[in-house]
């Protein structure tokens, strides 16, 4: 999941069928394109796990999402819910 204003370095856990029916794909651009963006490559300069070459996975919801943990990918620290 992409947050606002993140640079990948978080990964949220959570049960995904919380979301089932309630997210959808985004399109790519920062949706001005016209094709779906599943797995980012539009922007390959922005970081994903610290590797600064795209390919996170992202969708889109406005369900609210009761999270497991999060993870910080630089450093591990683990935050649980």
């Amino acid at each position: 999941m992409q947050l606002p204003d993140n640079d990948a370095t978080w990964r949220l856990e959570f049960e995904t069928e919380q979301i089932v029916g309630k997210s959808e794909f985004p399109y790519a651009k920062h949706q001005n394109a016209e094709y779906l963006e599943p797995i980012c490559r539009s922007y390959p300069n922005l970081p994903n796990e610290g590797q600064g070459n795209g390919g996170a996975t992202q969708f889109l919801t406005t369900a609210e999402i009761k999270l497991k943990r999060m993870i910080n990918l630089k450093t591990g620290e683990v935050i649980p819910f």
